[in-house]
């Protein structure tokens, strides 16, 4: 046979043998007329045709067949063979076609199709989809092949942009988290399973989620059920669903997942499917919350920030009428003879005006160290505002409880933290009660003589003041214990704690050198242990006679305050030191004193807080013009901070108001008797 540019021409050579020797003219019609119809058949199929005669190898091929193969319509392949060598395959591929085809011919089957390349006259690979079918003699031997070939490039780049936008949209859930999930309504929805990889977002076994769209899976928080699933019932009129909700895992976590989708609908109102996608955004939810909680805290410090200021100014003044109250009753009770009431009445007033000068350095701890300075505190106050604070706010049914054995006992913080990590400790025994119970606080100085490490950090040989609290509420799982320090961790709703708290308290204690040690059984309650590194025990007021304390040889000081009656004071006081005093009452007649008067003091001594140039704006217009003379700052708080600050303007001492004649005595002394060493003039 021989391969002709037209289709008519090629099906009428299939058919003249059958026409030979036959001359009816309805028999030569019909032929015509099927031979016209298998022609426009092949035209419209856009399929290339062949017949394959494997006995004589004779090959017959529709021009469209050519065309596909690349090869020219009017060239003539009489045998396959001839045909198949001017096949434009790929490199190495001719080979492994053959081979291919060879092997179903030598087998048993009688249908068979099968792809493969070609390149192009301009160089583009090409995809063509062979469809054969076989006639096998009575041995089984392949004799005749028949068959179309299609050109299905198109279709192949289809399938490739279809598998490529398919692997970007895996990567994208992939890198996003998400798991895309597809429910169909069966017709026992009930027993539907959800999509396997879900699981590992609801954090439980592989393959062990189940749930419908209608029952709850068993890791969904119960709180947000509800509104779960009524969204669900309102996915046919919405036409999806948009969600967030909690899942409670088994890690001991609680996880946000976001589930998001599109029904569409069966017959009537009922859906069919649910196709979408579920995302875990925890950290989204943590941000946000953290964001809220720093806001809080932020809210929070401006207020403490105004109380602070506020509770200053007060402190402030307290302590000026202290010092009066202290400083007249001292001399009062100078004179006073010992044993008769007088003296004892003075004696009721001097304890009082002690305890007052206490409070009043509690105040301004509080109100001006939120920078972090660390001082020398008696931790005992401490608790006990705290604690006082919180019994305002006790919710009903819970008592708290506290016995404070520290007595004066001091440690090196800073008090607001301290402050800090009472009430997030208490704090958190109230809130694990879920509704009556107790909790109990103790303070107390335990001595440590063996090293141990306990639940958070590690107690070496020493003094430590401890508080305990100990509390009658849910208890903590041992699985958990030792995590509940953690940032963000935490076994409390959503709402109700940050998961910060004990994470602060921790890092508070471990910066100063202390330690925690829980015990809990869940159930029965909490016991928290803080141990913090004792620092000793303030120094007690001993009201000595004049006569006793270092006194002076007629130095001329100069004093500085704007309360008038604190300068009176401060200047008789003087006087049965031994000194001379010069008062004034601000702190611009002080540096116009000291002007004009170069040499004829021998110390002064200023006040901190006063209007105009404050102490320590005056100590540095003071050392600027050159005068060395010893200087005493006085101040109602001296915390680190003002101490740094007082001695980078020069200031030799500082004292703590109310002042006392016995700490004003030994100051001056010490500082007369280091100027006189060191040459500077001490006196007029």
């Amino acid at each position: 046979m021989t391969s002709e540019p037209d289709e008519r021409d090629q099906q009428r050579g299939i058919t003249g043998a059958l026409t030979e020797g036959t001359q009816d003219p309805a028999t030569l019609e019909a032929l015509r007329l099927t031979e016209e119809r298998y022609a426009l058949a092949m035209d419209a199929s856009e399929e290339g045709h062949f017949d394959w005669n494997l006995e004589t190898d004779l090959l017959f091929t529709s021009a469209k067949l050519s065309a596909l193969f690349g090869l020219p319509a009017q060239a003539k392949h009489e045998r396959r063979r001839e045909f198949v060598v001017h096949i434009p395959y790929p490199p190495g591929e001719r080979e492994v076609v053959h081979a291919s085809m060879d092997a179903v011919l030598k087998g048993s089957a009688l249908r068979h199709e099968f792809e493969h390349r070609i390149v192009a006259e301009n160089g583009e690979i090409h995809w063509l989809r062979a469809r054969w079918k076989i006639q096998r003699d009575q041995r089984g031997r392949a004799v005749r092949v028949v068959g179309v070939v299609t050109d299905i490039t198109a279709l192949k780049l289809a399938e490739q942009e279809l598998r490529a936008r398919q692997q970007m949209l895996e990567l994208a859930q992939q890198a996003a988290g998400a798991v895309p999930f597809e429910w169909s309504n069966h017709v026992d929805p009930e027993q539907n399973r959800w999509p396997r990889g879900l699981d590992v977002l609801f954090g439980m076994p592989a393959g062990s989620l189940e749930g419908t769209l209608t029952g709850q899976p068993n890791a969904v928080h119960p709180d947000d059920w509800p509104v779960v699933k009524a969204v669900i019932a309102r996915a046919h009129e919405s036409g999806g669903i948009d969600i967030e909700y909690r899942v409670l895992r088994g890690d001991g976590y609680i996880h946000w997942l976001h589930q998001r989708g599109r029904t569409f609908m069966g017959d009537g109102t009922s859906v069919a499917r649910l196709v979408g996608f579920m995302l875990d955004v925890t950290e989204r939810h943590n941000s946000v919350e953290v964001v809220h909680s720093l806001e809080r805290q932020l809210r929070q410090a401006q207020h403490f920030k105004a109380i602070g200021a506020f509770a200053s100014g007060i402190a402030h003044d307290f302590n000026n009428i202290l010092s009066a109250i202290l400083g007249f009753g001292e001399r009062a009770l100078r004179g006073a003879p010992p044993g008769g009431r007088l003296r004892r009445d003075i004696d009721g007033v001097m304890i009082a005006g002690e305890r007052g000068r206490a409070l009043a350095g509690r105040i301004l701890t509080f109100s001006r160290t939120g920078t972090g300075e660390r001082v020398a505190v008696q931790i005992e106050g401490i608790v006990r505002e705290a604690l006082d604070q919180l019994a305002v706010t006790l919710p009903t049914g819970i008592r708290l409880r506290s016995e404070l054995r520290a007595s004066r006992a001091m440690v090196v913080a800073d008090p607001t933290q301290l402050h800090q990590v009472v009430m997030n400790l208490v704090n958190n025994a109230i809130q694990s009660i879920a509704s009556e119970g107790t909790v109990d606080v103790t303070l107390d100085c335990v001595p440590v003589s063996e090293a141990r490490v306990v639940i958070a950090g590690a107690l070496v040989r020493g003094d430590y003041v401890a508080v305990k609290i100990v509390d009658t509420g849910s208890g903590i799982a041992a699985e958990i214990l030792e995590r509940i320090f953690d940032p963000m961790f935490t076994t409390k709703d959503v709402g109700v704690g940050t998961g910060l708290g004990l994470s602060v308290v921790h890092g508070i204690v471990t910066e100063l050198g202390g330690a925690i040690d829980v015990v809990s059984t869940p159930g029965t309650g909490s016991a928290f242990a803080v141990f913090l590194p004792r620092a000793g025990e303030p120094e007690r007021a001993s009201l000595a006679d004049p006569q006793s304390m270092p006194r002076g040889s007629g130095e001329r000081v100069l004093i500085v305050d704007d309360e008038e009656h604190l300068v009176r004071l401060l200047a008789e006081t003087l006087e049965e030191l031994g000194y001379v005093p010069v008062a004034v009452t601000s702190s611009i007649a002080a540096l116009e004193a000291l002007r004009v008067e170069k040499d004829n003091f021998a110390a002064l001594i200023t006040d901190e807080r006063m209007p105009g140039l404050s102490g320590i704006e005056l100590v540095r217009e003071v050392r600027r013009i050159g005068r060395g003379i010893p200087i005493v700052l006085a101040s109602g708080y001296v915390g680190t901070g003002l101490v740094r600050r007082a001695q980078a303007a020069g200031v030799d001492d500082m004292l703590r108001k109310p002042l006392v004649a016995r700490e004003l005595a030994a100051s001056l002394a010490r500082l007369l008797r280091r100027a006189g060493a060191d040459g500077s003039p001490a006196q007029s």
